[in-house]
């Protein structure tokens, strides 16, 4: 049993490792990351992904908290949340990202477009 585990995460690692080497191949080439999607990341895969976006778009409503706007910010990249929940106390509207309302689909995709160019 121990064995059959110890392999399954050694091919966890290699997974893991052959999509950092992708992921980093690709943003140090300049190719777009747009169709990528995980459901679980490396803090490396993190690092490289915060690294090479412009904008980090999180999208929950009445998240309580929300890591993911602190961890944009702390990489340096805007966020653009929905104006409810976490977002509200963590991200200073204007300064290190911008709030919009969750219903407001116009508002966020000019938002996006105004962070992209101030970048």
């Amino acid at each position: 049993m121990q064995a059959a585990r110890a392999a399954a995460c050694r091919v966890r690692h290699r997974a893991a490792h052959a999509a950092e080497r992708a992921l980093w191949h690709r943003a140090s080439a300049g190719e777009p990351l747009a169709d990528l999607f995980f459901t679980v990341c490396t803090r490396r895969q993190r690092a490289l992904l915060l690294a090479a976006c412009s904008v980090v778009l999180y999208t929950p409503q009445n998240e309580h908290f929300g890591i993911v706007p602190l961890e944009a910010m702390a990489a340096g990249r805007p966020v653009v949340a929905c104006a409810s929940g976490g977002p509200l106390e963590s991200v200073l509207h204007g300064e290190t990202g911008m709030l919009c309302q969750p219903d407001a689909g116009e508002c966020i995709v000019q938002t996006l477009v105004c962070a992209q160019q101030k970048r």
